[in-house]
């Protein structure tokens, strides 16, 4: 379904774009900003350590919610319903349809530059709340930094800062299908004499 709605929108993206964005579109985070919007979270039925630790606002109980909800509208009226459905709740998706590591990873390697890499640098809080601050490097070189709740979601926003280094991101955050600027290497002299 999501593939195909992504089609009938844009026909005139390429497979790779909309590869990523179909990915984007039933994430994790996606999928919970939909039930968000719905206000789904209120209807699960939790337990009292999940209630007292806040975790009816989990990304992962509510994507799972969402999930269950289209499940129960293609069983109970078929794929035209279930299509139908879909179609309403993608206006609910907002930030989590950009997949920001994978347009990243796109344009590093269109270029011959690698994969990027990430590392958690800190994390902090208890296991029900976790923070978590995330670097990405491409080629050795730190390209940008993010936070967020879960290691994805930090990665997702250090791959975003990194984006805006190599091109100014248009009005729906797709970055322009421009050439990645090369990373400089520091050479070893340079690291050695501390001109890096």
């Amino acid at each position: 379904m999501a593939a195909h709605l992504l089609f009938r929108q844009q026909p005139e993206v390429g497979e790779g774009i909309l590869t990523l964005d179909r990915a984007a579109m039933v994430s994790t985070g996606a999928l919970a900003a939909v039930a968000r919007g719905l206000g789904l979270g209120d209807y699960l039925r939790v337990g009292r350590g999940v209630e007292a630790s806040g975790g009816r606002d989990l990304d992962s109980l509510l994507a799972n919610a969402v999930e269950a909800l289209m499940g129960a509208i293609y069983l109970d009226r078929g794929l035209a319903a279930a299509d139908k459905a879909f179609q309403a709740l993608s206006s609910l998706r907002a930030e989590g349809l950009v997949n920001f590591k994978g347009r990243l990873q796109e344009l590093s390697q269109a270029d011959s530059q690698g994969v990027p890499s990430y590392e958690v640098v800190e994390a902090s809080g208890p296991g029900h709340r976790r923070h978590y601050r995330v670097r990405v490097r491409l080629g050795g070189i730190p390209l940008g930094t993010g936070e967020g709740r879960t290691r994805r979601a930090a990665e997702q926003a250090a791959a975003k800062e990194a984006l805006s280094a190599f091109a100014p991101p248009a009005a729906d955050e797709r970055p322009r299908p421009a050439r990645v600027p090369r990373v400089r290497r520091p050479r070893a002299q340079d690291v050695v004499a501390g001109k890096s």
